[in-house]
C-alpha cells in the first residue's frame, strides 16, 4: 500500500489567498514570462494541429522510496492545490533556501518538496475535425522515470530528463473528453550505489539531479497519415549547395503517391528597442526567395518510409549567417497528392552558414573565427525563459564575446532559437557530466543511455545555425581517473565510449565537424579537437601542440577561489570583501585570456562571466539590509490556462544576475571588475587593462621585552589553560611593573573588587594590559575598571580585517586573521562586537570582515554567489574586535575574539600577537605533538596493540572536484612492513597513492595483519606530494 500524505491545505490556501491579496505592495511584471510559441508553426496549419496541455493538472504526491511500489494506484487522493505544468513539483526546494530565494511557486505546499513520486492528471476534449489524423502526445521534457496512461490505458514509460518524447495515442483516444495521466518517480530512486558511481541514467548537473515532474511543455499534436517526420537542413557554403533531407512516412492503410517541394523565405523580427519586446518569439517568414521542386511522383506502400533529398545551388541568393549578421530563413516543405491537394507541410528555420575545421583552424563560411565564450549550468525557473537567454547573450556581446557553451545539460530549445536570432555561436553540450562522481561507469545500462542521449541531442538541435559544434561530455576522464580511481579497464572503457559518442555525432550530423569533450585532454581519443580545463601556461603549450584545433572551456579560480587562493594574485586585498576578491580575479582573467591568445586557440573562455562576473540582483527588494521574505521579489499575473511556457508565480531576490526588464529600478546587469577585464581581453585588438594593485605590507614594530607575564582570572580560566597548552608561562607571584604584560581573562572574573584592585595595580605600575574576551555576563564587571562604558552587540564572524598598524599587530596581515577555512562550518571566532563610548574614545585595530567567507568557500555553485553577496548586504552587529587606548601610563587592549571553537591551526596569529608584546613561548609543547616533519617523514604516532594511528589536517578536499579542480596528489609509502591494512577516516579501501583527504582533520590508521613489529617506533613512513605549497599547509598530530 502506498504511503500517500493527504494535504487538504486549508490553512495554506488561506495564507496563499491573503498573500496574493497583498499584491498592492508587490512588484508586478505583466508581460508573459516566457514568450514562446507551440510546436506547430502557423505555416503547418491546417494540416497539423495541436492542443496545448500545459496548465493546471491534478496532482497526488507520494512519499514512498521503493520503486517496486511505483505502480498506478487503484484510487487517487488528489491534492487540493493544482500543479502548474510545466513545473517540477519540488521546484521550491532547489538550493534548500540557501543563497538566492528560489521559491518560485509559493502556492505549492512545502511537503511536496519531499515527495519522491507523483501522479498527475489532465482532461481535454478531442476536436471532432481531427478524425483520420494520427494523434501524438508530445512531452518536451519529463524529469524522472515516467509512466504514461491515456483513458486508463498504459501507453508507455521512459526515463530521460531532457529530451522530447512522443507517443502515438491514436488508438487510445475517444470522442469528446479524454484523460491523460502521468506518473513520475524521481530518477534518483533508480540509483544503484557501487564502487564506481551510482546513477545509471544521464542526469546532468544540479538542476537535473534535483527536479521531478513535467518541467517543459506538453502538447497533443495531430498530423496527417502521410506525414513528414523529419527535416535535416544541410547548408554547404563551400560547395554553394543547400540540401533538405526529408523523412516521410505513410501511416495510412493504403499506398500513397505524392510530390514534394520546398519554399524558402526570408525570416525577420519586428524592429524594437523595448527590453520587454526584444526577447519575444514574434518573428516570421516574409517574401519568398526560391522554390526547390521535385515534380516526380513518389509512391509509398502502407507503413513504409523514405528519405528524399531536395537540393539546389544558391548562386548568391541567400545571405550568410554570422555573429555580426545573423540572417535567417524559413523553409516550408509540402507534400502534394496532386497539383491542388496539399496533405502535409513542415516548417524549419535555418541559416546559410558553414562551420568547419580546416587543419588547425576553425572557420565560419570559409574564414577563420576565434570563439570567445562563456558557459554556465542551468539554474531552474529564472532561466526558463527566452528573456534570460536574450539577456545573457546581450551581456556577452557587451563583453565582446561571441560564443557560449550551454553547460552540463541540454538547455531548452528556445536558448538555441534566441542564439540563432542574435548571432551567438553555441557549443551544444550533453548532460554526460561526471564532476560529482555520480555516473555509474561500470554499468552497461548507463553506457547505453549515454549513446541514446547523444543521439537525441544531435537529432533535436542539428538544424540550428548557431550550433557550431557538439560537446559530448564534461570531465569524465579526470573523474574516472582521479576521483573514482578507476582501473585501466574502466578508463579504457570511458575512452571507448567517448569515441562511440564521437562516431554517433559524425554519423547523424555531416554539416559540422566540431566535436569536443570539455576537460577531456588526459588521454588520446578520436575527438577532432582538444579542449582543456584549468591548468596553466604549460598546459596551454601542451594542448596547443597536439596537432588539432584547441581551446579552453573552463579556467581561472573564479568559481572556487577562496580569499586565501586569490591573495596569491592581489595580496591582502582579497580578504577584505567580495569586491577585493573580484579585483584579484579580474587580474587573473585578463592574464589567462591574453595568454591563451599566444597559442592560437579556436575557443577561449574562463569560468565564467554570467554567474561570477556579475552581481546577484535583489529583485523587488526595497531593503536589501535584511533577508528576503515571500513578499519580496517579482510577481507575475494570474495563471493563463493552456498557454505554452512555464508561468512562475514569483522570482525571488538573488536568483539571477540578469534583469531583462523585470525590475524597473535595476539595469540589465551589474558588473564585478572581472567583467571589465574580460571585456578588454576579448576586444579586437586586445585593449589594455589596468591591473588592480596589491595592498601595502603591514608595518613592522621593534620587538619589546617583558620582565614577567601575569594572568588575572579565576582558577577555572579557559584562557589560562589555552595559553598554557600553547607554551605560555605565567608568573604566579610577581607584581606588575612597567615592563609587565598583564592578561585579564574577560570571560572568567572572580569578583569586581578583586578585578578592580589588580587592574589598578597594573595601571599604577604602567604595565601593558590585555583584556581578552568580553561577554554580556562579564560586561558590567569590566565597566567598573574601564574609563568609558563599553557596550556589546551580537555578531558572528570567521575572519577579521586589520584597520590600523600597532605593536600588537606588528607584521600581521588580513591573512593572519582569516579563520574561515579553519573553523568548522557554522562555528565562529566572534560572538560579540564592541561598541559604545569606550570604542569611540579608543583606536580600533581590528574589525570583523563584512564578508562572511564561509558563505562562499566550498559551497555549492547555485548558492554561494547569492550567499556571500547577502552576507555583505544584510545588516549585522558591529564588528569591532580589537581596540587600544591609554589609561595613565598603561596601554590597554581589549580583544573580543572567542576561540572556543578554534582548532589548533588558528593559534598562529594569537602566538604572533603575544610575541609582539614580548611573550616567549615554549615551542617544545607543540612540536612534541607533530606527527609529520617538513620533509614528509612520519615521526610520531599513537601505538595500538596491532597498529599505529595519527592525524593529518588538510586545508582543502582532495576528493571534491566541484569545490575546486587541479587537486594536489598526496601519497604515503610505508617501508619495512609488508602485510598491513591502510584505513583512512574509517574507509578500509582508501588508496595510499593519491590519498583522498577530506577538508579538515583526517585519521590515519595502519593495522598490521601479521608479523607485528616489536618496536613500532622503527616503522619508516614518508609522505610525498606534487604540490609543496599545499604540503606546507598540512598540519599533523600524533593524537587529538
Amino acid at each position: 500500500m502506498l504511503r500517500i500524505k493527504t494535504n487538504f491545505c486549508f490553512l495554506f490556501v488561506l495564507f496563499a489567498c491573503t498573500f496574493y491579496n497583498r499584491s498592492v505592495a508587490q512588484e508586478i511584471y505583466n508581460p508573459v514570462f516566457n514568450p514562446i510559441k507551440g510546436f506547430v508553426n502557423e505555416a503547418e496549419k491546417p494540416y497539423r494541429e495541436e492542443i496545448c496541455l500545459s496548465g493546471k493538472w491534478q496532482f497526488m504526491p507520494v512519499y514512498e522510496t521503493d520503486m517496486a511500489k511505483f505502480v498506478k494506484p487503484s484510487s487517487f487522493n488528489w491534492d487540493a492545490v493544482p500543479l502548474k505544468v510545466p513545473s517540477p513539483w519540488n521546484v521550491n526546494g532547489y538550493t534548500n533556501g540557501e543563497g538566492g530565494d528560489f521559491n518560485t511557486f509559493p502556492s505549492y505546499p512545502k511537503a511536496w518538496e519531499q515527495a519522491q513520486m507523483g501522479w498527475m492528471r489532465k482532461e481535454f476534449v478531442l476536436p471532432e475535425n481531427w478524425a483520420g489524423k494520427q494523434k501524438k502526445l508530445h512531452f518536451e521534457a519529463i524529469a524522472g522515470f515516467a509512466k504514461i496512461y491515456v483513458n486508463g490505458q498504459f501507453v508507455g514509460e521512459y526515463i530521460d530528463l531532457f529530451f522530447p518524447r512522443e507517443f502515438d495515442v491514436t488508438p487510445f483516444l475517444k470522442k469528446g473528453t479524454n484523460e491523460v495521466m502521468v506518473g513520475v518517480a524521481k530518477a534518483s530512486l533508480t540509483d544503484v550505489p557501487g564502487k564506481y558511481g551510482y546513477r545509471n541514467y544521464v542526469a546532468g548537473s544540479r538542476w537535473g539531479q534535483h527536479i521531478a515532474g513535467i518541467w517543459q511543455d506538453v502538447s497533443l499534436i495531430a498530423v496527417p497519415e502521410l506525414a513528414i517526420t523529419n527535416v535535416f537542413v544541410q547548408p554547404n557554403v563551400q560547395k554553394d549547395t543547400l540540401a533538405f533531407l526529408v523523412s516521410i512516412k505513410n501511416n495510412s492503410a493504403k499506398r500513397q503517391s505524392f510530390t514534394i517541394n520546398a519554399s524558402v523565405k526570408n525570416w525577420a523580427k519586428p524592429a524594437t528597442s523595448d527590453i520587454n519586446l526584444l526577447p519575444l518569439d514574434n518573428g516570421g517568414m516574409t517574401d519568398e526567395v526560391f522554390v526547390i521542386a521535385n515534380t516526380k511522383k513518389i509512391t509509398l506502400k502502407a507503413g513504409d518510409s523514405i528519405v528524399v533529398n531536395l537540393n539546389r545551388k544558391i548562386n548568391g541568393e541567400l545571405k550568410l549567417w554570422s555573429p555580426e549578421s545573423p540572417n535567417l530563413y524559413g523553409s516550408v516543405i509540402s507534400l502534394n497528392t496532386d497539383k491542388k491537394t496539399v496533405v502535409d507541410t513542415k516548417y524549419t528555420r535555418f541559416g546559410w552558414r558553414q562551420f568547419a575545421i580546416k587543419g588547425l583552424e576553425f572557420t565560419l563560411n570559409g574564414k577563420p573565427i576565434l570563439l570567445k565564450g562563456d558557459s554556465w549550468h542551468f539554474m531552474g525557473i529564472p532561466q526558463m525563459t527566452r528573456r534570460y537567454a536574450w539577456a545573457w547573450y546581450t551581456m556577452l556581446k557587451d563583453a565582446n564575446a561571441n560564443a557560449v557553451r550551454l553547460h552540463a545539460q541540454p538547455f531548452p530549445s528556445f536558448y538555441l532559437d534566441m542564439a540563432d536570432e542574435m548571432g551567438m555561436c553555441v557549443l551544444d553540450e550533453t548532460a554526460i557530466w561526471s564532476s560529482d562522481g555520480g555516473p555509474k561507469m561500470d554499468s552497461e545500462t548507463y553506457w547505453s543511455r549515454c549513446k541514446s542521449h547523444v543521439k537525441s541531442l544531435v537529432m533535436r538541435d542539428r538544424n540550428y545555425p548557431s550550433v557550431f559544434g557538439w560537446s559530448v561530455c564534461n570531465e569524465t576522464l579526470p573523474v574516472v581517473t582521479n576521483v573514482m580511481r578507476g582501473t585501466k579497464e574502466l578508463i579504457d572503457r570511458q575512452i571507448q565510449e567517448i569515441n562511440n559518442w564521437t562516431e554517433i555525432t559524425r554519423t547523424l550530423d555531416s554539416s559540422r565537424n566540431w566535436i569536443s569533450g570539455d576537460g577531456e585532454p588526459m588521454y588520446p581519443t578520436n575527438l577532432p579537437t582538444v579542449i582543456g580545463h584549468y591548468g596553466n601556461e604549460s598546459s596551454m603549450k601542451a594542448w596547443s601542440s597536439r596537432g588539432l584545433p584547441w581551446g579552453i572551456g573552463e579556467t581561472g579560480i573564479a568559481y572556487f577561489g577562496t580569499p586565501k587562493q586569490v591573495s596569491t594574485i592581489n595580496g591582502n586585498r582579497a580578504y577584505e570583501s567580495q569586491l577585493g576578491r573580484m579585483e584579484g580575479l579580474a587580474n587573473e582573467a585578463y592574464k589567462l585570456i591574453t595568454t591563451q591568445f599566444k597559442y592560437k586557440p579556436s575557443y577561449t573562455s574562463i569560468f565564467n562571466i554570467v554567474w561570477y562576473g556579475l552581481k546577484p540582483l535583489a529583485f523587488g527588494m526595497k531593503d536589501s539590509s535584511r533577508a528576503p521574505i515571500l513578499e519580496d521579489g517579482i510577481f507575475f499575473p494570474a495563471f493563463n490556462e493552456g498557454a505554452f511556457g512555464v508561468q512562475p508565480e514569483r522570482l525571488g531576490p538573488y536568483t539571477s544576475t540578469l534583469n531583462p526588464g523585470y525590475d524597473v529600478n535595476m539595469p540589465l546587469y551589474k558588473t564585478w571588475p572581472m567583467f571589465e577585464a574580460i571585456q578588454a581581453a576579448n576586444s579586437t585588438p586586445v585593449k589594455e587593462f589596468k591591473m588592480y594593485p596589491k595592498l601595502a605590507s603591514s608595518k613592522k614594530f621593534p620587538v619589546i621585552e617583558n620582565d614577567n607575564l601575569i594572568l588575572i582570572g579565576t582558577d577555572s580560566s579557559q584562557l589560562a589553560l589555552k595559553l598554557t597548552e600553547m607554551g605560555v608561562r605565567f608568573s604566579k607571584t610577581a607584581l606588575p611593573t612597567a615592563k609587565s604584560l598583564v592578561i585579564i581573562d574577560g570571560l572568567n572574573i572572580a569578583t569586581d573588587k578583586v578585578l578592580k584592585a589588580k587592574y589598578e595595580k597594573a595601571i599604577n605600575a604602567g604595565a601593558r594590559i590585555i583584556i581578552w574576551g568580553v561577554s554580556p555576563e562579564t560586561l558590567s564587571s569590566l565597566n567598573t575598571i574601564l574609563p568609558f562604558p563599553l557596550a556589546l552587540e551580537p555578531r558572528k564572524a570567521t575572519s577579521f580585517i586589520k584597520v590600523q598598524d600597532a605593536q600588537i599587530l606588528s607584521n600581521l596581515e588580513h591573512s593572519d586573521f582569516y579563520f574561515s577555512e579553519l573553523l568548522p562550518l557554522g562555528k565562529t571566532a566572534l560572538n560579540y562586537g564592541m561598541t559604545g563610548e569606550m570604542v569611540r574614545n579608543a583606536t580600533v585595530l581590528l574589525t570583523a570582515c563584512t564578508t562572511e567567507w564561509q558563505a562562499w568557500n566550498g559551497r555549492p555553485e547555485p548558492t554561494k554567489t547569492g550567499s556571500v553577496f547577502r552576507s555583505e548586504m544584510e545588516k549585522k552587529g558591529v564588528g569591532t574586535t580589537l581596540i587600544t587606548f591609554n589609561q595613565g601610563k598603561s596601554e590597554v587592549i581589549i580583544a573580543s575574539f572567542d576561540f572556543k571553537d578554534m582548532p589548533i591551526e588558528s593559534e598562529s596569529p594569537i602566538r604572533l600577537m603575544l610575541t609582539n608584546l614580548g611573550i616567549q613561548f615554549d615551542n617544545s609543547i607543540y612540536e612534541n605533538k607533530r606527527a609529520i616533519d617538513l620533509n614528509g617523514n612520519l615521526i610520531k604516532f599513537k601505538e595500538d596493540a596491532d597498529g599505529i594511528s595519527f592525524w593529518v589536517f588538510s586545508p582543502r578536499s582532495l576528493v571534491d572536484l566541484l569545490a575546486e579542480p587541479d587537486m594536489p596528489k598526496l601519497s604515503l609509502e610505508i617501508k619495512e612492513v609488508a602485510n598491513f591494512n591502510f584505513i583512512l577516516n574509517g574507509d578500509k579501501r582508501a588508496p595510499m597513492k593519491e590519498i583522498p583527504l577530506d577538508r579538515g582533520w583526517n585519521k590515519f590508521v595502519i593495522k598490521f595483519r601479521e608479523n607485528i613489529p616489536e618496536n613500532k617506533q622503527k616503522i619508516k613512513a614518508i609522505f610525498k606530494c606534487d604540490n609543496m605549497d599545499f604540503f606546507k599547509q598540512i598540519n599533523s598530530m600524533s593524537e587529538r
